[in-house]
């Protein structure tokens, strides 16, 4: 649900995956 969605299929977190 945030901008980089992409980001949060790889961790719970897109801030974690950068």
């Amino acid at each position: 649900n945030f901008p980089l969605d992409l980001a949060s299929i790889e961790a719970p977190l897109p801030l974690v995956n950068g």
